[in-house]
């Protein structure tokens, strides 16, 4: 039995959507962060008093500059030799764990109050950045140019029809198709991972409220945004691409008569159990299998959501 080459895509067609994706993430959530929390936090807030003999002064100092916070009745955080040394000046005890338990008073306590309400400015105006993002999203339209998503598919057919000389390219009418669902496909998921981000962020925010919103947390959140944003461009670039290609793809080789296939299963590890239990099976374009038992769906290879099996088209009387 004589196959078509399956489909391959690389890199190179959708790492441009990707570095889009980047920059509308960075300009939608990222940046607006930011920049909510520079305006507001005092990076020079207060300097070191290193050569200061009062003891107090010095704990309040590094509670203004974040290196010490007030949680749960004791003081926690990095700490040095200096700042030990007050501690133990002022009478407070040492616990296992680091911390140090001492009842705040005097400027200790004045800087208490004045960090904990600097951190609830900050985390509420966090929430209004979220809160606008969120409107944002829900108004705007975001368009992705997909030439090269295009590309891919149209490629990646010619090339595995090429085995049996068949020529086929994607006519003008299908291109302007294909790039059309594309864009609105991915308009659907961009702001569908903003909505979950804003929910998400807000969540982690309202989580530090114990800490008295630390400002310090709060930066470590945003950093970590970065991080999530990026890869949730290269997998929706990756992904989508993938799943547009394969389905212009098994849509024009049932065009072309070819109407069967076997599944290709990678069967490793995360291979779903459902399509584990197709691989090597026989099916039709037109009559695609249950791919996922539990929702009843049915689907030809690669086209639910990260699959990465492959159809193995059959060549018959060709």
């Amino acid at each position: 039995m004589r196959y078509l080459p399956p489909m391959r895509i690389g890199s190179k067609y959708w790492e441009p959507i990707k570095e889009q994706l980047d920059i509308i993430f960075a300009q939608e959530i990222v940046n607006p962060l930011i920049a909510t929390f520079i305006m507001l936090y005092p990076f020079a807030a207060e300097k070191e008093i290193w050569n200061a003999e009062n003891y107090d002064e010095i704990i309040a100092s590094a509670i203004r500059r974040g290196e010490v916070y007030f949680s749960g009745g004791k003081f926690k955080g990095k700490g040095n030799s200096k700042i030990s040394k007050a501690f133990k000046e002022l009478g407070a005890r040492r616990e296992r764990g680091g911390d140090w338990e001492l009842e705040p008073s005097g400027l200790i306590l004045e800087a208490i109050r004045w960090r904990r309400e600097l951190n609830s400015a900050i985390a509420a105006a966090l929430r209004g950045t979220l809160d606008s993002i969120e409107t944002t999203a829900s108004r705007s339209r975001y368009d992705v140019e997909s030439g090269g998503a295009a590309l891919a598919a149209d490629k990646s057919l010619s090339e595995s029809l090429r085995a049996i000389s068949v020529d086929k390219q994607m006519t003008d009418e299908q291109r302007q198709t294909f790039r059309r669902d594309y864009t609105e496909n991915m308009d659907l998921y961009i702001k569908g991972f903003m909505k979950e981000r804003v929910i998400e962020l807000r969540s982690k925010i309202e989580a530090l409220s114990d800490e008295g919103y630390r400002a310090e947390k709060i930066s470590e959140i945003i950093v970590d945004e970065i991080g999530i944003s990026k890869n949730k461009a290269e997998f929706l670039a990756s992904n989508e691409t993938r799943l547009m290609a394969m389905a212009y793809r098994q849509r024009n080789l049932a065009e072309l008569g070819f109407t069967r296939y076997k599944w290709d299963a990678i069967m490793d590890a995360k291979t779903r159990p459902d399509h584990a239990a197709l691989e090597g099976g026989i099916y039709k374009y037109a009559e695609p299998p249950i791919a996922d038992i539990r929702r009843g769906l049915r689907a030809n290879p690669g086209i639910l959501w990260n699959c990465r099996c492959r159809d193995l088209t059959i060549v018959e009387g060709k």
